[in-house]
């Protein structure tokens, strides 16, 4: 089967006798309407997906498959992106020294050589791709081009599933660069009220979504009768020379667990105790600038001026009304913040 003849055949939805891949992804993109929450004790951050007709990977992947076998072509192979922005871009050197932002997608980048090479990892012969939307197979400009030079120079037709864009003609190909432009306008619009959004949470001193922090109550700012003594017993005796690893022991042993429900663990509790929340502080990521080359780099830390029980860049309250400078080792109030 000649080159020109799969994307001809592409056009007609014609699949027989011809091998597909299918590319799933799940976003991190941000939602303005659901603030991310802060990370729980030993997890990591993650912001809710985009693409909201989309409720998973499984989704993308079975209504992949059918498109394809309702075609009478064959799934070779699936392609999975889960956790990845088509957006967000990154700061990454290029082998000849320079320095520039990209979005990075290794798994991506890698099904199109794979479209190029006319094969899967396996040794299988790939005729084409299939995704569920165009955003779902890039929301960046560089990107599209790199999809759509494998259509147009090496005529491996990559087609969606609900009719959202054309990449095997002309104004096809034009049309799918408006609508990633404007796409990835949409991104950046969302970006940006994420940001502000949470700027204005950190001004009222209000808690973001996500898990209750150990030693406190659902609402945040309200400590746990119990839980809030075993973290200032902890953390004072930590400051006093104590092993961290004595007191997750210790905590299993008497069967307390994370807000999760999971058993503990020493770096577990190092995360805890060296968060600023303990002190009442929300941080927030400080980019600072080397003027010498030119960069900036990101530290995550509260804001100067620490003072406990207040948010970070205000003098709205966090946790508790008053606000005074945090000294674990001479602290007797009840254990709010040290």
């Amino acid at each position: 089967m000649s080159e020109d003849d799969l994307v001809s055949r592409a056009q007609w939805g014609n699949l027989e006798n011809q091998n597909w891949a299918v590319l799933v992804r799940l976003s991190t993109e941000e939602d303005d309407d659901e603030p991310v929450g802060e990370p729980s004790e030993g997890g990591r951050r993650r912001g809710p997906m985009t693409g909201r007709d989309i409720e998973s990977t499984k989704e993308q992947e079975r209504d992949g498959r059918d498109y394809i076998a309702r075609h009478g072509g064959t799934c070779v192979h699936i392609y999975h992106e889960p956790d990845t922005s088509a957006w967000r871009k990154k700061r990454v050197r290029l082998p000849d020294g320079r320095v520039v932002y990209r979005v990075v997608r290794p798994v991506f980048e890698g099904t199109l050589e794979d479209l190029k090479s006319g094969r899967v990892s396996d040794g299988q012969r790939l005729d084409g791709l299939i995704v569920y939307d165009i955003d779902r197979l890039t929301r960046d400009n560089r990107h599209l081009e790199d999809a759509i030079d494998v259509v147009e120079r090496h005529r491996r037709p990559i087609i969606d599933i609900n009719g959202s864009f054309d990449l095997l003609t002309e104004n096809g190909r034009a049309t799918a660069r408006v609508v990633v432009a404007m796409s990835n306008k949409q991104s950046a619009d969302t970006a940006r009220r994420v940001r502000r959004k949470h700027r204005a949470l950190e001004r009222e001193g209000i808690p973001t979504g996500g898990a209750r922090p150990f030693g406190w109550q659902d609402d945040k700012r309200t400590l746990h009768p119990v839980e809030s003594e075993l973290l200032r017993e902890a953390a004072l005796g930590i400051l006093g020379g104590a092993p961290v690893r004595a007191y997750p022991v210790r905590w299993n042993e008497a069967d307390v667990t994370t807000p999760r429900g999971s058993t503990w663990n020493p770096t577990k509790l190092k995360m805890v105790v060296r968060n600023p929340r303990i002190c009442g502080i929300r941080s927030r990521k400080v980019r600072t600038l080397n003027p010498d080359a030119g960069t900036r780099t990101n530290a995550g830390r509260p804001s100067t001026g620490t003072m406990a029980n207040q948010s970070v860049g205000s003098g709205k309250p966090y946790l508790k009304s008053s606000a005074r400078t945090c000294n674990p080792a001479t602290d007797t109030t009840p254990a709010s913040t040290c």
